[in-house]
């Protein structure tokens, strides 16, 4: 029988609404689709992660990275994050 000593099970959370606008528009997400579109990779890796917020923390608007995200897609903040990921 096995142990806990021979599995390691990863569950990943991430920004569906994200991940399918971007298939969407025939994007795969990764480093080249950004840099393609002018996107800093890491940032939209964290907002796809939901370890970065797509919110400013002073004034709740939305970041740079989210509103250029956003332009990119052609989609509404609603429309890549619902109210409780915001």
């Amino acid at each position: 029988m096995a142990n806990h000593k021979d599995y390691r099970l990863t569950v990943k959370v991430r920004n569906n609404r994200i991940l399918k606008a971007i298939e969407a528009v025939g994007g795969t997400p990764g480093g080249k689709w950004c840099a393609a579109n002018g996107l800093n990779y890491v940032s939209v890796n964290e907002l796809i992660n939901l370890t970065s917020s797509p919110l400013n923390k002073v004034d709740g608007t939305l970041t740079l990275n989210a509103s250029l995200l956003c332009d990119v897609l052609g989609k509404l903040p609603e429309d890549l994050w619902s109210n409780e990921q915001l």
